[in-house]
């Protein structure tokens, strides 16, 4: 387990959130972009996600998973950038475009069950907590 600060700035797309203090309760998934599963019940625009920052006035940039908490909840946290999670529709290639068009924009997403992952994020999430640790001392992996 480990700790790390979240914050999302507020913008015209979404709420931000403060600064948070998040305890990582395992391994974490990261990619170019996340499909969820049953989207619509999490009351998504559309099933797949990417993270965004203010880099460049507006750039896509990874998406995260990983079991975690804040102290109120516990569940699967999804993060992105600076500037949350953007939604779109699975036929958008370039990202480019959604610096002005947004389908639906959240600062950061807490899922109760892990249903909603695709199985090859699960599938990695859980490869990962089988890893080998480093052990104690910098002596390596073992």
């Amino acid at each position: 387990m480990s700790m790390f600060c979240l914050y999302v700035k507020a913008s015209k797309f979404n709420r931000g959130t403060p600064l948070m203090t998040i305890m990582r309760m395992g391994p974490e998934w990261s990619g170019r972009r996340l499909r969820l599963i049953d989207a619509e019940h999490l009351e998504l625009g559309e099933p797949e996600l990417v993270g965004w920052s203010d880099f460049y006035g507006g750039s896509a940039c990874n998406v995260h998973v990983a079991r975690a908490s804040d102290g109120q909840r516990v569940g699967w946290l999804v993060w992105g950038g600076n500037l949350g999670l953007r939604s779109l529709p699975l036929d958008v290639e370039d990202v480019t475009e959604l610096r002005e068009r947004v389908w639906d924009a959240r600062p950061l997403l807490w899922l109760g069950d892990k249903r909603y992952l695709p199985g090859h994020v699960i599938a990695a999430l859980e490869d990962m907590q089988d890893a080998p640790r480093p052990t104690e001392g910098g002596g390596g992996w073992g």
